[in-house]
C-alpha cells in the first residue's frame, strides 16, 4: 500500500473489532476514509496480494490505499492517464526531502544507457549501497554526477523547491537549467528530471529521438542542436528553450510519459504486461 504508507494517516481502534482507519486525500484532492480489519492488514503485510488479503475492502478503496487513484475516471480521460496516475507519486517523493530528491536523481542517472527491465534491480542496489556505492552509478559521467549531487544535495534541493514554489511562468525553463548543472546530465535527462520532480519538461531519449527525429543518428546520443557541454550559459538557455518547445510539440510531459511507457511495454513484452505496468513501476523504483 505504497500510497497509504507514504501519504495517509491512520487511527488504530479496538471496538467493535481491532481495525485501522486510513484517511487522507486521493490524487484528485478528495478526502477518503477506509477501514481495514487488523487481521486482513496482517495478511497483506505478510505477503498476500491486496485483493486476496483485504477481502472486506472494496476495489475502489483498495485502489485508494495502493495508488491514490480511486477517483480518476479512466474510461473518460483518454490522454495521459498513466502520467496523471503515477507521476504525482514520483513528484511527491522528489519534493518531500533531500533523500527523496537524491533517489529520484539516482533513477534518472541509472536509466542512462540501461535497459528498462533492469532498473528495478539497479534501484534495489541503490537502496542497499547508496549513491556512492551503487555499481551502476560508479562509472564515467554517472560517477561525476553522483559525487556532485552528494556534495551539493541540500543546496540543490533547496533551490529546486524554490523554483517549484515560485509558480512562475518560466519555472519549467528554470528547472531544466537547474538540473543541467549536474555533471553528466544533458538536456534530455535534465528534461527527464524536470518531468519527474515537477511534472513538466520531458525526456527525448534514444527511443524518442528515433521516433521524432528519424534523420538524426540516435547512436551518437544527444543531437547537436541540444548539445550543451562546454557552451555558454546563454547558449544553454537558448537550446533549453528549443528543447522544451520540441517536447511540447511531441505531446508535452504528460503525452511523452504515456507514449514512452506504451513503447517500452511493446519492446519488452516478456517483462511488462502493458504501458500501465511500466508507468506504475516509476513510483516503485523511487519508494
Amino acid at each position: 500500500m505504497r500510497y497509504a504508507d507514504r501519504f495517509l494517516k491512520y487511527d488504530e481502534e479496538y471496538a467493535p473489532k481491532h481495525h485501522y482507519t486510513f484517511h487522507g486525500e486521493c490524487l484528485m484532492g478528495k478526502h477518503h476514509e477506509v477501514m481495514v480489519p487488523a487481521e486482513e492488514l496482517f495478511e497483506y503485510r505478510n505477503g498476500e496480494y491486496i485483493q486476496d488479503a483485504l477481502v472486506s475492502v472494496s476495489a475502489l478503496d483498495r485502489e485508494f490505499l495502493l495508488t491514490g487513484g480511486c477517483c480518476i475516471d479512466y474510461p473518460l480521460h483518454g490522454v495521459a492517464y498513466m502520467f496523471i496516475h503515477d507521476n504525482p507519486l514520483v513528484r511527491a517523493r522528489a519534493q518531500e526531502s533531500v533523500e527523496g530528491m537524491v533517489q529520484v536523481y539516482a533513477l534518472c542517472s541509472t536509466s542512462i544507457r540501461k535497459q528498462t527491465p533492469l532498473l528495478l534491480r539497479e534501484m534495489d542496489k541503490y537502496r542497499e549501497l547508496g549513491l556512492l556505492g551503487a555499481p551502476e552509478l560508479q562509472w564515467g559521467n554517472k560517477r561525476k554526477g553522483a559525487l556532485w549531487i552528494d556534495e551539493h544535495k541540500q543546496e540543490h534541493y533547496d533551490d529546486m523547491m524554490k523554483i517549484i514554489r515560485s509558480k512562475k511562468k518560466e519555472d519549467e525553463l528554470n528547472m531544466i537549467l537547474h538540473w543541467l548543472q549536474v555533471p553528466g546530465l544533458g538536456l534530455p535527462k535534465a528534461g527527464f528530471m524536470t518531468q519527474l520532480v515537477m511534472g513538466k519538461g520531458g525526456c527525448m531519449d534514444v527511443h524518442n529521438i528515433r521516433k521524432y527525429l528519424p534523420e538524426v543518428d540516435s547512436s551518437k546520443g544527444t543531437p547537436n542542436r541540444w548539445q550543451t557541454s562546454g557552451q555558454s550559459e546563454e547558449t544553454k538557455k537558448r537550446k533549453a528553450v528549443d528543447y522544451l518547445s520540441f517536447c511540447k510539440l511531441a505531446g508535452g510531459a504528460k503525452g511523452l510519459w504515456d507514449q514512452w511507457c506504451d513503447f517500452i511495454a511493446e519492446q519488452y513484452p516478456d517483462d511488462f504486461e502493458s504501458g500501465d505496468h511500466v508507468s506504475k513501476l516509476h513510483p516503485i523504483w523511487v519508494c
